[in-house]
């Protein structure tokens, strides 16, 4: 929330391979992923995309029917957004697109 665009990536990254080295989350997320099979991350960017340009707008639908599908999309999309900056895409417009993405304005 606080963190600038350039480096908002960066600690997506921090969060996401602190959250990929705990053993008890891992477990979580892996029967989390239990509860929607076939779930993807393109579904969730389809889904942004078509949805209006944000969650807050009219059409945006979840590409999940459950809690623990969500979870698997976000975490599909934190790990995509840390691989973004470790490959060293331009994470400042990584972050813009998926953030403009979500906006409710």
């Amino acid at each position: 929330m606080v963190a600038g665009a350039d480096d908002a990536a960066h600690e997506v990254r921090l969060v996401a391979g602190w959250l990929d080295q705990q053993p008890a989350l891992r477990t979580i997320l892996a029967e989390a992923e239990l509860a929607e099979p076939g779930l993807s991350l393109d579904a969730l960017v389809s889904a942004l995309r078509s949805g209006g340009g944000g969650i807050g707008r009219r059409g945006f639908r979840w590409p999940s029917q459950t809690e623990a599908g969500r979870a698997v999309l976000i975490w599909g999309l934190m790990r995509d957004i840390a691989a973004s900056e470790s490959a060293g895409v331009d994470t400042a417009r990584v972050v813009f697109d998926y953030a403009h993405s979500v906006s409710p304005l």
